[in-house]
């Protein structure tokens, strides 16, 4: 039942626009980048140089280092990660059943969370509603009731600020709120199976009980998603932070939110599973313990009896000493979290890593080196 539940499992491919790539045949994201540059950034690209010969001015919307970031690569990142991040999914529930962690008695269970996950991937009004917004945004834009990249007073309101109003700006954000809506669908899953009693293994060598595994979409989808967001809000601004004396200790509170929440995103579901985590450590201990017990008596009496090595054959020594270093290396080191002190360096550095070039040019030295020995004294 559970391996069936799986294979019909879809956080991805289901939802407005999958079923319009489906039906364009886009499915590859090859062609699916490129046709979304040619309805986006090409346009806005071609109707500037036009405008630029008529007018003999060249438009500030193609100079503004917003608008290529935003397209050229906010935008495939976003869509290689609605390739990736079902595969990834599917794979991590695939290990959870084929390698015996959902017990037969809960895989009912799991096949109800599995199916509520599907269902919410697969209904067309969270997209529609998503779609609305994204346009409500680039009308917004239009109207002047939102700034508008690269629209000034001496510029006004050409055909590419119109394009990339009504075209550009809502593809982007519906992809950034899809993105999100995805994570949304996948916290659920998560949520029912944190509540399935999993039959975890202490001594497994990941010290996770097994369930190392279930952190990998945190990771992986998280941290380009972070990415893209971060490089669409720090191009966005680098008008503003270079024109601006920005210094590192003036940017930090901006900086710190974002990373904040985003941690918090990416790794607070995990904590869902530390329950779990923390009873399988404790019976670990207590059945590891009481086993030393058994094998450190039974040596103490073969070796310091009356009839001292009596029955001992070349290998009597090795399982305690295998008990021994499994004890030590697993049980006694098992961690209670999915994620450690790397994970949230590695989105970190995802959050920061495009804003390095906005604030490069205007924050002193002396912030870059305490920087980097922060991030090396955090273990990057």
């Amino acid at each position: 039942m559970a391996n069936g539940a799986i294979r019909e499992f879809r956080i991805g491919e289901g939802g407005l626009l999958r079923r319009f790539e489906t039906a364009a045949h886009l499915t590859r994201l090859a062609p699916q980048i490129a046709c979304a540059l040619a309805l986006t950034w090409l346009p806005v690209v071609v109707l500037s140089l036009v405008n630029e010969w008529i007018t003999g001015q060249r438009g500030p919307l193609v100079r503004a280092v917003g608008f290529h970031v935003r397209l050229l690569v906010a935008m495939p990142v976003l869509l290689a990660l609605d390739q990736a991040f079902p595969r990834v999914c599917r794979s991590v529930l695939t290990q959870l059943v084929t390698q015996s962690f959902v017990p037969e008695v809960a895989e009912v269970r799991l096949d109800r969370a599995l199916r509520s996950g599907t269902r919410l991937a697969d209904s067309s009004a969270p997209e529609l509603i998503l779609a609305a917004l994204a346009l409500a945004v680039g009308l917004g834009e239009l109207a002047g009731v939102v700034p508008l990249l690269g629209r000034t007073r001496e510029s006004g309101l050409t055909a590419p600020h119109v394009w990339y109003a009504l075209a550009d700006v809502p593809f982007v954000q519906f992809l950034v709120w899809r993105s999100l809506w995805r994570w949304v669908i996948w916290v659920w899953v998560l949520i029912g199976l944190a509540r399935i009693e999993l039959d975890l293994v202490p001594s497994h060598p990941d010290r996770r009980g097994g369930i190392n595994f279930l952190r990998w979409p945190s990771i992986g989808y998280c941290t380009m998603l972070v990415f893209a967001i971060s490089s669409i809000l720090c191009a966005n601004q680098v008008t503003r932070f270079t024109a601006s004396g920005v210094t590192l200790k003036t940017f930090a509170p901006l900086l710190l939110a974002f990373a904040a929440t985003a941690t918090v995103v990416a790794f607070g579901p995990l904590l869902l599973f530390s329950p779990q985590l923390i009873r399988a450590r404790r019976i670990g201990l207590i059945e590891y313990g009481r086993l030393g017990t058994e094998y450190g008596r039974g040596f103490q009496k073969r070796w310091f009896s009356d009839r001292p090595g009596a029955g001992i054959g070349p290998r009597s020594t090795q399982p305690l000493s295998d008990l021994a270093v499994t004890y030590r290396d697993t049980i006694d080191r098992f961690r209670i979290l999915l994620f450690d002190k790397r994970d949230m360096v590695m989105l970190l550095v995802a959050t920061l890593l495009p804003m390095v070039p906005v604030i490069l040019m205007r924050v002193p030295s002396e912030d870059w080196r305490r920087l980097l020995t922060v991030l090396t004294s955090a273990g990057l």
